[in-house]
């Protein structure tokens, strides 16, 4: 079995008022596979004006605001994208292909140090997980058809333009103001559209919920409050 499949590294694109950010910006990995698309964090940042697109690498000789060097950088670059060919190649062998809650946890498994697994690092990834989970166990146990897998991952997509490293607790009221105002005026959205973007939010925070324990279900309380 051969699983196609790309890794880009990449800048994220952000603003500040309006503004493009140039300094200290993420590098997100972006994995296109199968189909489908997984981002995440490579846990670097540099300058724009140190960034090399073609490459997908940091320029030689520079460092970002912490001091790493580019050779530090580059070489944790080579590694995560060693790790993420080396999962596939076992899931070739298996002959199946990972979903991205599953191949997301097992790239964080192997590249994250195990200082970093603190209770706050854990919700702080939990949201999209709890998103892709909750469409995997959901779709064939209430027989989803294609469009409303595809409107429930758009969703997910606003959700990470908005925000890429949301966590679950800070889903909260004034988060939620915030998205709106954000597909109104950066996407577009007409009320009518808005209204039915957000019936697909509700269902998913409803689910979540049900299914989570403790600080996470207290998290998702917020799904309560959302306007009618």
């Amino acid at each position: 079995m051969n699983i196609k499949r790309n890794i880009i590294f990449s800048l994220e694109k952000r603003k500040k008022d309006g503004i493009e950010v140039i300094e200290n910006v993420p590098i997100r990995v972006r994995i296109n596979y199968d189909g489908d698309r997984l981002d995440l964090s490579s846990g670097f940042r540099v300058d724009v004006s140190k960034w090399d697109d073609k490459k997908q690498r940091v320029k030689i000789g520079t460092t970002n605001k912490i001091k790493q060097s580019a050779n530090e950088i580059n070489a944790s670059l080579l590694k995560i994208e060693s790790v993420i060919q080396d999962i596939f190649k076992s899931y070739e062998i298996e002959g199946a292909v990972p979903s991205k809650s599953t191949l997301r946890n097992e790239i964080n498994d192997k590249i994250k140090p195990k200082n970093e697994n603190s209770p706050e690092a854990t919700i702080q990834s939990k949201f999209f997980d709890y998103y892709d989970q909750f469409i995997q166990e959901n779709r064939k146990l209430n027989n989803w058809t294609e469009g409303t897998q595809k409107k429930l991952r758009t969703v997910r997509n606003h959700l990470h333009d908005f925000k890429p490293n949301i966590a679950v607790n800070d889903f909260d009221n004034t988060t939620l103001d915030k998205y709106m105002d954000f597909l109104l005026k950066r996407r577009g959205f007409k009320n009518s559209t808005l209204e039915k973007h957000l019936k697909f939010l509700k269902w998913f925070l409803r689910w979540g919920y049900r299914e989570g324990g403790g600080r996470i279900q207290h998290s998702f309380r917020t799904v309560r409050k959302l306007r009618k």
